[in-house]
């Protein structure tokens, strides 16, 4: 049975305000809701929506559009009298039979805090009377009471745990649907109808855009697969955890509403598949990658990253499009705070308990990419990897890298979207081949990050005066035995030379190469005060230029990102309109001194890098 209301809001010259208190709708001596409800020109309304959930026992299943409330029935209620019409306002119909007229108003809920229809239940009284649904109200109380005749008592409730699994019967509404609740893809049909009732958390569906989107990934959509038609509602069953090529499997269970029990199909976005290891479609360009970037957010962090990006993926043999998603993802488009105060764009070291302490510190955005691909490169993507898993793609990645099981989904559609402004094809792309030989590796060593006149201060984490050295690193993949080579004074000058990321038992450790007199050694961030490191923030999150002198008019010796770590050996806030800056180039590792505006900046000097940081 269907029917739907049609109501017309209450427009007054200014919002009035309701006095709210609480009211309880009881069905068949149970309360089901305690919604706030108020009366106007003394009537009393209810919110629509507490309404439609309170009505979910009787069998209805509502839909409202901001004008229109359908209500479809199960086929056991029939219609005995129908209530006089009111045609001053909208209408209300039963069975396509116009029988009544509603107004309804918009309030703030108490329990929600958000802008509310609600609606007089005298009107819905009159429309389940002609139902033959009896219902009281005291003022405080809506009471409805039904019969349940032979008919009705017949179980009309199928809840599935799955497409997969055999459906358990319910004569109770609110049962069923409690059944379905752990479940991601747990859905209830009534049997009477054989319309779905409630719907799975996770859905998919074919969009106008003839894109295929997910319910519980808003915002993303993805290449739509053949066996997709518009109106219907598909689930996915994984076979393997994040997925791996085509075991991905669909099953539809509605069309229109209409219940539909039956294997769709086997898919995944195809952008899941990518050999990460294969390089970008020729047509990413720097350029085109910072349009890009402008276009969605304007002035991000990630702005003037283009060529990095293009030059760490081709440095280490890592796909330029994945590198680039997978900063935005991470990062969201470079406006965290891991992203702004500590260059972090992938999240490295960022433990789900305590993400922002735990996530790792880099000296640049640039150095921070060229991390992440060198990394990406010998942990997930070669096989022999200490994470790799079945294959060099993102289905691959998620099954080691990411808590989130949608990762792969999320990287994949944001590459469509690149690809998609660069004008590039699916088809340009290398899909993986299980068994396909490994591309070479340009360069397996990991970066590090130069200094140019750097200086610090030893410092003891600890009581002790003596500051452990070590000859080499205790790098992102490879651990040494952790026994010093030597012990330094708490206290001695310093140059810094170079930083790697690492890690020391377990968390991730910036660790700096240092020179005192003729000897070198490294030593973890905990163990240095700098002396004249400096990071610039672009006020404007624009690259900043780097002039060959003091002048603005002078030759552009190159661009540095905001967050970049630079070392100023003479610096004054409140003197200087070009400050000195020594730095190496990020793209060409060549010592340069240049100039840069302090008007369009902010410099803060950075103290200690702490250990785990």
């Amino acid at each position: 049975m269907f029917f739907a209301l049609t109501g017309t809001p209450i427009v007054e010259a200014a919002t009035p305000n309701y006095t709210m208190s609480k009211k309880s709708i009881i069905v068949n001596g149970q309360t089901v809701e305690q919604p706030y409800g108020f009366v106007y020109q003394q009537t009393t309304y209810m919110p629509l929506y507490y309404v439609m959930q309170a009505l979910k026992p009787l069998g209805f299943v509502s839909q409202w559009n901001g004008h229109l409330w359908t209500i479809t029935s199960s086929s056991h209620f029939h219609p005995s009298i129908l209530p006089p019409q009111n045609h001053a306002t909208d209408s209300l119909i039963l069975n396509e039979t116009p029988l009544e007229h509603f107004p309804t108003l918009v309030a703030i809920d108490p329990d929600s805090g958000a802008p509310t229809t609600y609606i007089p239940i005298w009107y819905i009284q009159q429309a389940l009377t002609a139902i033959g649904i009896q219902s009281k109200w005291n003022g405080t109380t809506w009471t409805l009471t039904f019969n349940v005749n032979p008919a009705a008592s017949i179980p009309e409730y199928a809840a599935y745990q799955s497409p997969t699994s055999q459906p358990v019967d319910y004569t109770s509404f609110i049962q069923a649907e409690a059944a379905v609740q752990s479940s991601n893809v747990g859905y209830v049909v009534n049997t009477s109808t054989n319309q779905v009732v409630v719907w799975p958390k996770d859905d998919w569906s074919l969009m106008d855009d003839q894109y295929f989107a997910a319910s519980f990934l808003p915002g993303y959509s993805f290449p739509a697969p053949s066996f997709a038609v518009p109106g219907a509602t598909y689930v996915s069953l994984n076979a393997v955890q994040g997925s791996t090529p085509n075991d991905t499997v669909f099953y539809q269970i509605a069309e229109n509403g209409t219940y539909i029990d039956k294997w769709a199909g086997n898919y995944e976005d195809p952008y899941r598949q990518v050999d990460l290891r294969t390089p970008a479609p020729a047509g990413l360009t720097a350029n085109k990658i910072n349009a890009f970037l402008q276009s969605v957010v304007p002035n991000s962090g990630l702005q003037g990253l283009g060529q990095a990006i293009l030059q760490a993926a081709q440095t280490y043999g890592v796909n330029a499009t994945y590198l680039l998603a997978h900063a935005i993802l991470e990062s969201n488009w470079g406006t965290n705070s891991l992203a702004t105060e500590k260059n972090n764009l992938y999240g490295y070291g960022a433990y789900d308990a305590d993400p922002f302490a735990d996530g790792g510190v880099f000296p640049s955005k640039t150095y921070t990419i060229q991390f992440q691909a060198w990394f990406v490169r010998n942990t997930y993507l070669n096989p022999g990897g200490p994470e790799y898993y079945e294959s060099p793609t993102l289905d691959g990645m998620n099954q080691n890298y990411a808590t989130d099981p949608t990762w792969s989904l999320q990287i994949g559609e944001l590459m469509r979207m690149i690809s998609q402004f660069a004008g590039l094809h699916l088809s340009q792309y290398t899909i993986y081949q299980p068994g396909s030989a490994s591309p070479p590796e340009p360069d397996s060593n990991e970066p590090v990050f130069s200094f140019n006149g750097a200086s610090a201060m030893l410092k003891s984490a600890t009581t002790s005066s003596l500051i452990p050295i070590y000859s080499n690193p205790d790098t992102a993949l490879n651990s040494f035995d952790n026994t010093p080579t030597g012990n330094w004074i708490s206290g001695m000058q310093v140059q810094v030379l170079q930083m790697e990321q690492g890690f020391w038992q377990g968390y991730v450790t910036a660790w700096y190469k240092i020179q005192s007199s003729n000897y070198t050694g490294w030593v973890m961030g905990q163990n240095l005060q700098f002396n004249n490191i400096y990071q610039l923030n672009s006020k404007a999150n624009q690259p900043i230029p780097v002039y060959s002198n003091a002048q603005v008019n002078s030759t552009l010796e190159t661009t540095l990102h905001t967050g970049s770590w630079v070392v100023m050996p003479s610096y004054n806030a409140a003197s200087q309109d070009m400050l000195l800056i020594d730095y190496v180039n990020p793209l060409t590792g060549t010592p340069e001194t240049g100039y840069i505006e302090s008007q369009n900046i902010t410099v803060n000097k950075v103290a200690q890098n702490s250990a785990n940081a």
